[in-house]
């Protein structure tokens, strides 16, 4: 890939990585006003029906358990968590799959959508969803349901606005560097 290329889309996606790091953290500053009781293990596996199972062939996969529902659009993970787990979803979907499994079976979480969610939130900030994690352990906040996360109009149709502002102004600098527009 070429170097302005690559800058071109590191650009792209920074506008839209802001907007989702500032919704994600103004809901975590929110939620740390509340303490809850109860606490989660999320490494801790309890045994429940439904869940997914390790493969016996290869303990680095999970076999899917067999579920009514299915994964949601991707144009969702866009939405909820930003370009991250969008793209993985779309360059990499066995990895985005096996990861959502072993949430699953991890968690001993039997709801596709709050794993997935929960999947997009990690992809999107692994450390802020570990930290959040932690702290629904110790009993210092509420656990967050992901999947309940209200997808904000507003702030997608700015974050396209920026978007596409900074994708023409790249697009300009990319065309004009192309066919020698500033030359010395």
């Amino acid at each position: 890939m070429k170097p302005i290329v690559a800058i071109s889309i590191a650009l792209l996606w920074n506008p839209i990585s802001i907007g989702t790091a500032f919704t994600h953290h103004h809901a975590v500053a929110s939620m740390r006003t509340r303490k809850s009781t109860v606490a989660l293990n999320v490494f801790k596996r309890k045994p429940v029906g439904n869940l997914p199972k390790p493969d016996p062939q290869d303990p680095e996969r999970y076999i899917p358990p067999q579920l009514s529902e299915e994964f949601y659009p991707p144009s969702l993970s866009l939405f909820r968590s930003g370009p991250l787990p969008f793209i993985t979803r779309l360059t990499n979907s066995d990895k985005y799959e096996q990861a959502v499994y072993k949430y699953m079976y991890q968690s001993s979480e039997q709801d596709l959508e709050e794993a997935q969610a929960n999947m997009d939130a990690y992809f999107s900030s692994p450390t802020d969803w570990a930290e959040q994690k932690m702290m629904e352990q110790r009993g210092e906040r509420s656990i967050f349901k992901y999947s309940e996360a209200a997808v904000d109009g507003e702030r997608t149709v700015l974050t396209a606005v920026w978007a596409s502002f900074i994708f023409y102004v790249v697009g300009k600098i990319v065309y004009t560097a192309i066919t020698g527009g500033y030359t010395t």
